[in-house]
């Protein structure tokens, strides 16, 4: 529960949907050597878009700033929006705030920098120095 802001940048938070993608776009088959099953069972453990599944949703009460390139052809928005828009939930008092920018690819931005560095003031302001540990 310490960590309370996060920022993925260029980032995918469902590596089943980005990893099918990639294999797609390659021709290659997603099973034996390429994806092997303790790989899958791990991503399945761990990766993201499996947490937010059950009761124990480690995005709640979270502050989370999605940033990404519309244009990205290595981490393609179409494989984090269906979490990010539809699965990742923060609940209350959280707050998601998704951005995608039209033409810019797999970079980040100066106009990215100056969100996350918005968001990162808002939240140090924010803070109850009382409260701290």
């Amino acid at each position: 529960d310490r960590v309370t802001t996060g920022v993925p940048i260029i980032g995918c938070p469902d590596y089943s949907k980005l990893i099918a993608y990639r294999a797609k776009q390659n021709d290659v088959d997603l099973t034996g050597r390429y994806y092997p099953k303790p790989l899958k069972d791990l991503v399945a453990k761990v990766d993201p878009a499996s947490l937010v599944q059950g009761v124990a949703n480690p995005f709640i009460g979270k502050k989370i700033l999605v940033l990404s390139g519309a244009n990205d052809t290595l981490v393609p928005w179409k494989s984090s929006e269906e979490f990010v828009r539809q699965k990742l939930s923060v609940g209350s008092p959280g707050l998601k705030k998704v951005i995608v920018y039209e033409g810019v690819g797999h970079e980040c931005t100066e106009r990215m920098v100056q969100e996350m560095a918005g968001l990162v003031a808002d939240f140090a302001f924010s803070i109850n120095p009382t409260n701290c540990n």
